[in-house]
Formats: C-alpha cells, structure tokens, sequence
C-alpha cells in the first residue's frame, strides 16, 4: 500500500508538471511564432516558458544583469497549485479511507516528486540571460506544492470540516472575523487596482504601444493579466497605509508619490501618479473602518460572552488578519531585476502590523459601543 501511494503520488506530480509546463510552452509557441521579428529561437521559447513555471512557484530566477526575478504571476500560481491539488485529490479517492497519517504520506508522496522534477526543469532551463536557482527550485516547489497537495487530499478525504472543528473555539472564532474583514479590504484593494487602471488607460495603451505591435504587445497583456492579483496585494499596503515600493528608495502613499525611472511594463500603467484625491482616501479609510466594524459584528453572533471575551477575540481576529497580510503581501512581492528593482511591493512587516492594529482597535472600539448601547437601553 505504501509503495503503491508513493507510486501513484509521483504520477499525480508529473500529471501536474506536464500539464502545467505544456499549456505554458504552447502559448509561448504561439507567441514566439507569431512573432516575424524575434531572434529567439523555439529552444529559447521553451526554455522561457520552464523560467516562468519556476517563477510562479517563487523561485528565484538570476539575470545576468545581476539580481533576480523573484515576483510571482499569483494567477499562475494558483493555476498551477490546483493542477496539484486536483492530482492529490485523486490520489486520496483512490486510498480509501484516509485518517492523518495517510493524508501526510500522500502530501510527501506528491510534494516531494513534483521538488525533484522542477529541480530538474531548473537545470535544463538555465541560459545565459536567465538562471534558476537550482536549491530554490526545490525548496519553493516543495511548499507550493506540498500546500496544495494537502488542501486537494485533505477536501476529497472530508477531512477539512474535522480539522477545522478541532481548532479551539475562540481562534475559530478569530479566523472568521477576520475572514470577514479580510473580504471587505481585498474588494476594496480590487476596486483601487481596477479604477486606478481605467483612470490611467491612456499611459497603458502607450505602454503596450511601445511594444510596435503584434506579439510583444500580447505578450504583455497577458502577462500584465497574470500579475493583477499581485496588483490588487499592493493595494492592501497602499489602502492601510505604509503604501509599497517600484524600487529601492521609491513609494507609493496617500500622502503622495516618489518614483524613479519604471520598466516598460503595461500594469504599472496604474501607479498612482500623485497625492490621493480626499474623497478616494476617505473612501478607503472607511473600508478599513467597515472591516473592523464587520469583524465585530461577526463576533457578536455567539452568544453567551461577556466584554471581555469579546474583546480578546477582536485582538486576536487583528492579529490573524495581520499575520496573513503579512505572509500574502510578502509572497506577492520582492526583488523584480536588478539594482533599485531589488525592492518592489509592499513591506510585509508593516503592512501586517498597521492592519493588525487597525482591524484590532474599530472592532474594539465598536464592541465597546455596542455594550454601552445596551447598558444605556436596559436603564
């Protein structure tokens, strides 16, 4: 039964890496074909297409520039982590029952193929312009994969509802009424992305233009549609507050924008150019209000606690919040080539930690109201 899981469970890994490599080099096939003008060769083509598979795992890719390529597509990744997913998935189905133990065989038994092959994809895909990092490669694809794996198995065995529920009550609790904030700042950080990107089509258009045609500018509309989640992180910092960075010695604020030169790519057409109008910061500064106010209407529902356990929930709702901004906005961000593009995205640190004290203190302060409502009624 072992031998068979590890078995299936290398299948399941190369089923994932095949179809995920593959619908990549086909449309970078396509591109470079269309492409009359290009002087790459179909080998370079592939090759490209094996960098950007690693790059949506986070593993870092060296030019010869110096520096590295360290941002991830989040629209691939998440494509690719499913393709995973949905292999561990079957894997499960077909063990049976599965408890704890078996469930961490099959995330090894697919985690650990599915390192070992995009350490080899590192390696054959290295080039004189573009270099995976070979142990990167591993370690990155290890956790991507082994995450997805575990959540795919996990769901087909039922075992979710059973884990959740052995979670303690107050941190179940927590994580809700942060989920629910959590809901309110990404739709809000998402409206940011999208107007700012309307508000500012022209210089995109420019942007895109400058490619003269064709496929560059294909190809960079659909890369630019890959990075959008990561747009959409940057605007949690900018929304919260501390803003983000395009390059060492840069930002992006309410209170106004310092940027240097910017590379010729069409999202960063929706850079905020300037200080933010009042009625664009008071509508996100209310969002941020409102989520804090949510998080605490959502701990209101349980019934049967006093002040005091309400608020200890509310300050630990701000902290989960605060803790998976931190690791969301540090994922999506970090060194984009070389020199001042070491240092590009928000600062996870502070980006957790003002959202942490945000969403804490309005759920604070607005379950400390509601109480007073209710002592003042009951006079």
């Amino acid at each position: 039964m072992i031998g068979s899981v590890w078995l299936r469970g290398a299948l399941a890994a190369g089923w994932a890496v095949a179809v995920g490599l593959a619908s990549l080099v086909v449309l970078v096939l396509i591109v470079w074909a269309a492409d009359s003008q290009s002087t790459a060769s179909a080998a370079g083509a592939m090759r490209f297409a094996g960098q950007l598979w690693l790059l949506a795992h986070r593993s870092p890719v060296r030019t010869s520039a110096g520096g590295a390529l360290v941002i991830p597509p989040l629209i691939l990744t998440v494509l690719l982590g499913l393709l995973v997913a949905r292999g561990a998935a079957i894997l499960a189905r077909s063990c049976g029952a599965v408890d704890a133990g078996v469930l961490r065989r099959i995330v090894a038994a697919v985690a650990l193929p599915y390192a070992v092959l995009a350490t080899i994809l590192a390696a054959v895909t290295s080039s004189t312009s573009l270099r995976p990092s070979i142990g990167a490669a591993f370690v990155c694809a290890a956790l991507i994969g082994g995450i997805s794996a575990a959540i795919g198995a996990a769901r087909a065995a039922g075992l979710l509802p059973s884990a959740w529920r052995a979670v303690p009550v107050e941190v179940r609790a927590a994580l809700d009424a942060a989920g629910v904030a959590g809901v309110v700042v990404v739709a809000a950080a998402t409206l940011l992305a999208l107007g700012s990107m309307f508000a500012h089509l022209h210089r995109f258009g420019s942007i895109v233009g400058s490619y003269n045609g064709g496929p560059g500018e294909v190809a960079m509309v659909l890369l630019s549609l890959l990075y959008l989640p990561n747009a959409v992180l940057f605007g949690v910092g900018y929304i919260s507050g501390p803003g983000f960075a395009i390059g060492a010695g840069t930002s992006v604020m309410y209170g106004g924008v310092h940027l240097g030169a910017m590379p010729a790519f069409p999202l960063l057409a929706a850079v905020p150019s300037g200080r933010a109008p009042w009625s664009v910061t008071a509508v996100f500064i209310a969002a941020m209000v409102g989520a804090g106010i949510l998080a605490a209407r959502r701990i209101l529902r349980a019934e049967g606690l006093d002040l005091r356990e309400q608020l200890r929930r509310a300050l630990f709702a701000g902290a989960g919040f605060g803790i998976v901004a931190a690791v969301v906005v540090g994922f999506a961000g970090g060194p984009a080539g070389p020199g001042r593009l070491g240092a590009v995205g928000p600062s996870p640190w502070q980006v957790g930690f003002l959202t942490a004290a945000e969403i804490a203190v309005v759920a604070v302060g607005s379950l400390c109201t509601d109480h007073l409502v209710r002592r003042w009624r009951c006079r």
